[in-house]
């Protein structure tokens, strides 16, 4: 299985793969997360964020992330639907962003500081493919 977090420290940039890349993803545009320009968000023809692009900080705290092939924690939400989560750190959020039906959490109040995202609309990337890529 092709590597889900790449990281290069040449140009201190991480990529996630939010799920493993097929012949039917095509990257439609990439998009500036307003509130964090470190973070590129690529989006697919079906309007998912299919990758994010981390740079500087953000990007070396997933490094030692890069041999994972289980990346998300599934977990109920409070209305009984499935969250897939992923965190770089346990640490709690002061700031969350809504975008393209993933919450990105950050801890501290400029933006700065990544420790995780959760898609809240798991049906639109497969439960399948989710769980294959979950711990439980």
């Amino acid at each position: 299985m092709k590597k889900l977090i790449t990281y290069d420290p040449e140009i201190q940039m991480a990529y996630l793969y939010v799920i493993p890349f097929t012949s039917e993803i095509e990257i439609e545009s990439t998009e500036e997360l307003e509130e964090n320009p470190k973070l590129n968000l690529d989006i697919d023809q079906f309007d998912r964020i299919v990758g994010i692009e981390f740079f500087g900080e953000n990007a070396s705290k997933l490094k030692g992330l890069t041999n994972r092939s289980k990346i998300y924690k599934k977990e109920t939400s409070n209305d009984n639907n499935y969250i897939y989560s992923f965190r770089v750190s346990q640490e709690n959020h002061l700031q969350k962003v809504l975008f393209h039906n993933i919450v990105f959490y950050f801890s501290d109040k400029k933006y700065e500081e990544f420790i995780g995202f959760d898609i809240m609309k798991p049906s639109l990337y497969g439960h399948e493919i989710l769980d294959s890529l979950s711990e439980y």
